[in-house]
């Protein structure tokens, strides 16, 4: 196994070694792939290889898989994934149609250098499985599989890395991986719903660590939740993975999300689908976004996710590309903040330590009693 090497730069974010990429940081996914597949990072070309760019998140059978496709080619070769999956991950490379290939190169040609773009492509069957939910385009289904694999390169290639990661992730958190211990939870899960229906047997999940306290009023259905996370009166956290220290204040709603340890989602906010990074904190309303370290999104803000009749447009690099399936939210830079009253138009990226207010915040209060109207940051007499 080799890896080629990656600055540590994430488009929108800045440095995303921290970043979270499920169950850990995004600068230790690759590497943790490879050690759970049982693969050894070598330094020298001395056997067969799978070459993989640093800084991938990987599927729980990514690799494998690769390596059996590879030794069944017999030459060096790119794997790509074909299927509704394969479509999706060209999309999500943001015009790099490539960039979410496993190159393999056997024994015999280890030595030589690889031109690894000119390799010819074997497609991969992705082994996916469509859940029917509503998709843009009229596709059957979402897919998911157990053998994706996303370079991470800009925020949005962050959000999906981790938006296919959490259903195999929280899968062989909750279920396991072997049958016995699969079959052992999942009638644990069935016993304690009072139920064998798949939905409310999969909601009755869930994993908590230690000194996590979770409110009796709140919903809390098929979540990972960190050392000392907390959920208050009132939330509902649904699919979601929440690091060390997390909280979701009273009646807020976290569902589909990805939390670095200490973030916070306030009273009232409604995250969905997201990802955000250890001591952001959201108090308003956003869904498809990422928030890097330390960013906030205050009350009464709103990261919007779609066009009007279009599909949403997202910058990479110097250029400009439709987003995957045409929805996008926002990202916030480290530290950045957005507060209350600011809408950000979909696809946006706030860089990082950037604060905006709304126009209509007063920022010089008036001197004198009497009655005022806000312009332009200032009150000025009615």
């Amino acid at each position: 196994m080799r890896l080629l090497p990656w600055d540590g730069e994430v488009e929108g974010l800045g440095p995303g070694a921290d970043a979270p990429a499920a169950f850990g940081r995004l600068g230790e996914a690759t590497r943790d792939a490879v050690a759970a597949a049982g693969m050894r990072i070598e330094a020298l070309p001395r056997t067969e290889h799978l070459i993989v760019e640093d800084g991938t998140v990987l599927g729980p059978d990514a690799l494998s898989a690769a390596l059996a496709a590879g030794r069944a080619c017999g030459s060096s070769c790119r794997l790509r994934l074909g299927g509704q999956l394969g479509a999706l991950l060209a999309e999500v490379g943001l015009g790099d149609e490539g960039a979410h290939d496993i190159v393999y190169v056997p024994e015999r040609a280890a030595a030589v250098p690889v031109l690894i773009r000119d390799t010819p492509v074997v497609t991969l069957d992705p082994k996916e499985r469509l859940v029917p939910i509503p998709m843009p385009g009229g596709q059957d289904g979402f897919p998911l599989s157990d053998r994706f694999a996303v370079r991470v390169r800009h925020w949005l290639q962050l959000l999906w890395a981790n938006l296919f990661g959490l259903p195999p992730g929280l899968w062989g958190a909750l279920v396991g991986r072997s049958a016995p211990v699969m079959l052992w939870r999942l009638a644990a899960a069935a016993l304690r719903v009072g139920s064998l229906r798949p939905q409310r047997v999969v909601a009755g999940l869930g994993w908590r660590g230690p000194g996590v306290q979770v409110h009796p009023s709140a919903i809390v259905e098929a979540s990972w939740l960190g050392e000392g996370a907390s959920v208050g009166p009132g939330a509902v956290v649904r699919g979601a993975i929440l690091g060390a220290g997390v909280r979701v204040e009273a009646l807020a709603l976290c569902e589909g999300v990805v939390a670095g340890p200490g973030a916070v989602v306030q009273r009232q906010a409604m995250l969905k689908y997201s990802v955000i990074g250890a001591d952001a904190m959201i108090g308003g309303v956003t869904q498809l976004s990422v928030l890097g370290t330390g960013a906030s999104l205050k009350r009464g803000a709103y990261g919007m996710d779609q066009g009007l009749g279009r599909a949403v447009r997202i910058a990479v690099g110097e250029g400009r590309v439709d987003a995957p399936l045409g929805l996008a939210g926002v990202c916030l830079g480290a530290d950045a903040v957005v507060g209350c009253g600011v809408s950000i138009a979909p696809g946006r990226a706030i860089p990082p330590g950037v604060a905006l207010v709304a126009e209509t915040a007063l920022v010089h209060p008036p001197a004198e009693a009497g009655r005022y109207v806000v312009r332009g940051g200032r009150g000025e007499p009615l």
